[in-house]
């Protein structure tokens, strides 16, 4: 069984440019046993939940321009 930190490394090392630019509105994208990204129906926003609390883990922003994916801690 993977350590917390290996299960977030690990969420995160999946979530690429092209899947955030694809993602709707609404959209969730289960990455592992422990987290999902998530598109908000009602705003710009995109985070990384536990997926069993739906505790908001990261704030996912993205830049095409400069190919760069940053994730905001938020717990």
């Amino acid at each position: 069984m993977k350590k917390n930190e290996e299960l977030i490394e690990d969420a995160l090392s999946k979530i690429t440019l092209e899947m955030l630019n694809n993602l709707e509105y609404g959209e969730e994208i289960k990455l592992n046993e422990e987290y999902t990204l998530y598109h908000y129906f009602d705003s710009e926003v995109v985070e990384v939940n536990h997926t069993a609390t739906w505790d908001n883990m990261f704030a996912v922003l993205w830049s095409n321009e400069e190919e760069e994916i940053i994730f905001e801690q938020l717990y």
